[in-house]
């Protein structure tokens, strides 16, 4: 059964991760076939993405997950986390550069959950890539805001935000004092 299968995959997925690559492989193989018998089959086709993903096939990765989104739109239960990570593979297949297509999945997912993270810091890249430093710098320093200090993404966002404002002329920022500063304009006005 169907369920019987997921189930099965799920513990599959869970033995394989972080072992060899070829365990991995074998897992994409036994997914490709299930794709095939059940091409509307949405966590297999999510798995097989991350399947791609964990062996560095950022294109076949992003067509699984391409497919997923499509499934998950249909089914009328759109997903932001699925527009992002299609969003990401195509990112990597792009070796980081953030393309029309990948910005579109981003914006997708944030007119899903206005709150995706990942979704907002590579919207900042675009911003970023296109030369509007300031709309990447917002965007930056509000997830800054919400993110702990012993976060990995923590540091990622500072040394962002002292790149940008450095290559704009200025010193490069005190994370703290921004932060503090915008809960301060937060508090004035929560919108």
């Amino acid at each position: 059964s169907h369920q019987e299968f997921r189930s099965k995959l799920t513990l599959a997925w869970r033995s394989a991760q972080g072992t060899e690559t070829r365990d991995v492989n074998g897992l994409i193989g036994l997914l490709i076939k299930r794709v095939r018998a059940a091409p509307d089959d949405l966590q297999a086709w999510i798995y097989l993405g991350r399947g791609y993903m964990g062996v560095g096939d950022a294109g076949d990765a992003a067509k699984a997950y391409a497919r997923a989104v499509t499934l998950a739109n249909n089914s009328g239960h759109p997903d932001a986390g699925l527009d992002t990570l299609y969003g990401e593979a195509l990112v990597a297949q792009a070796s980081g550069v953030v393309g029309p297509e990948a910005e579109a999945a981003f914006r997708a997912a944030l007119k899903l959950d206005p709150k995706e993270q990942a979704a907002r810091y590579f919207i900042a890249q675009a911003q970023a890539a296109r030369g509007d430093k300031q709309g990447a710098l917002a965007i930056l320093t509000e997830l800054l805001a919400e993110t702990p200090d012993k976060s990995p993404l923590h540091q990622t966002l500072v040394d962002r935000i002292a790149m940008l404002t450095a290559q704009g002329g200025g010193a490069a920022p005190d994370p703290k004092a921004m932060v503090a500063s915008l809960a301060a304009r937060l508090k004035d006005n929560p919108d």
